[in-house]
């Protein structure tokens, strides 16, 4: 499996590589919600996987509900009452000693906080109505991840409801369409569905740079909540992980919506780096409720996150809505892989080089499927396969072949785009070449040119 080491395959299990087994990996939260969505939130995660929950309860009166949850080792629950922010925790990577007046500034500080106590691997910043998403078990992908990446990009898919806004926590989470700009974007559409004045971004009413894993493991610049930065500036950033999905539930209820507008108009809570598109809304809404009151903001609501069946379809047939069912997490166990129509990609233990096989569930034990994960947005990818319980690296040799090493960090290839839709591309090396198969079944180096040789899809399977 390993050119030019000599080692039997038994003995591979001693090799220290990235072990496949449950990940360590936890989310933290800074909260200011009633009980009820802080335990849906809770609910979603662990069945998720979450080894571990910090949430921080920005109001001390919400001290409470620390109690309900005091039985559960995994849920960490902080009061953020005036002894904790008296506190000078030394964190080198804030400017302020005490409660900030932004809300994004306590976040930052309590995912500091977080990180001086957490045991996990891998860690990510949420608020209480983003929920993450992966059909495939978000312990598996973590545990592909090479040390060379330290942070994962989660792209915003924006809850939307069919002819009619939910009223109960339960109607929220009932709904199965979801806005995302992953595949286009598309103005012009949303300006149709969107009355003048109610400011989207390409159809999205909240964030639309969406959130990250980071590698808790590694030392920490400075805190985002979109961005973190490592010390270490050779490892990549933001990396996409397509599977991940952070379902924002932006508006919630119409109740929650109306008191989460009052606030921001009020300056009762100060969401201090709020951008200009959500600013010049805000006013809008300003205008709507001192014309309407709250009857203003609740038909706003239905404006902006109610959708009829006519607007619906034409969104999935631009693939600008999705139609995802949050219930269904981390219940398929498949692999990423590179085929064509009749063939996939595998690494050949006998020959130790990647050929083309016919596509099948079952392999012969020799044999095991090239997995790829890859960045549409920063035009990368890596592969790898997984044999005896590890994930392995593939990187070319002087040939232009891709052999397997015994490495913790990955090899990046230069990703090309054909179809997004179809997920067709094509992969090159840093000299300019592409990969290309052969009428015999190979897969290596050589093509100067993308021609139907060089283009394979990438296929769930």
């Amino acid at each position: 499996l390993y050119p030019n080491i000599c080692i039997e395959y038994e003995q591979l299990n001693i090799i220290i590589l990235k072990c496949i087994k449950m990940s360590n990996w936890s989310v933290v939260v800074t909260v200011k919600a009633d009980p009820e969505l802080i335990d849906v939130f809770i609910q979603h995660y662990l069945k998720l996987g979450a080894s571990e929950m910090f949430i921080y309860l920005d109001d001390p009166a919400d001290r409470y509900i620390q109690d309900l949850y005091s039985d559960n080792s995994q849920i960490d629950i902080q009061v953020c009452d005036e002894a904790f922010w008296n506190i000078d925790y030394k964190f080198k990577n804030l400017d302020f000693v005490g409660r900030p007046d932004g809300v994004e500034d306590r976040q930052s500080h309590n995912v500091i906080h977080a990180l001086t106590k957490t045991k996990v691997k891998w860690l990510a910043c949420v608020d209480i109505d983003e929920f993450i998403y992966s059909e495939r078990k978000i312990s598996r992908i973590l545990d592909s991840i090479p040390d060379n990446i330290f942070s994962l990009r989660i792209k915003p898919f924006e809850a939307i409801y069919l002819n009619h806004a939910p009223l109960t926590y339960q109607d929220v989470f009932a709904t199965p369409y979801f806005k995302h700009h992953t595949k286009r974007s598309d103005v012009f559409f949303w300006n149709e569905v969107y009355p003048e004045g109610l400011i989207h971004k390409a159809g999205l009413f909240g964030h639309v740079s969406g959130k990250c894993f980071f590698r808790a493991d590694e030392p920490l610049k400075w805190p985002g909540l979109h961005n973190f930065n490592p010390i270490d500036i050779t490892l990549k950033t933001n990396y996409i992980v397509e599977d991940f999905k952070l379902l924002h539930f932006e508006a919630l209820t119409v109740h929650f919506f109306i008191q989460k507008t009052l606030n921001r108009i009020n300056k009762n809570f100060n969401v201090k780096y709020l951008d200009g598109p959500s600013v010049r809304r805000l006013e809008n809404l300003k205008d709507r409720y001192n014309k309407g009151g709250e009857k203003g903001l609740s038909e706003a609501y239905k404006l902006m996150h109610v959708i009829d069946s006519e607007n619906l379809k034409k969104g999935c047939d631009l693939y600008l809505i999705d139609r995802i069912d949050m219930h269904t997490v981390g219940n398929f166990d498949k692999r990423i892989l590179i085929t064509t129509h009749h063939t996939a990609l595998v690494y050949n233990d006998l020959t130790e080089q990647c050929e083309l096989a016919a596509l099948s569930e079952e392999l012969e034990p020799h044999l095991s499927f090239v997995q790829v994960a890859y960045d549409f947005d920063q035009k990368v990818c890596y592969l790898f396969v997984e044999k005896f319980n590890n994930v392995i690296y593939l990187y070319t040799d002087k040939r232009g072949r891709l052999v397997a090493y015994p490495f913790k960090k990955a090899m990046f290839f230069k990703l090309e785009l054909h179809d997004i839709i179809n997920y067709q591309i094509s992969i090159a090396y840093e000299n300019g070449q592409y990969f290309t198969a052969t009428p015999k079944g190979e897969f290596k180096l050589g093509a100067k040119e993308v021609k139907a040789w060089e283009i394979f899809n990438i296929s769930l399977i």
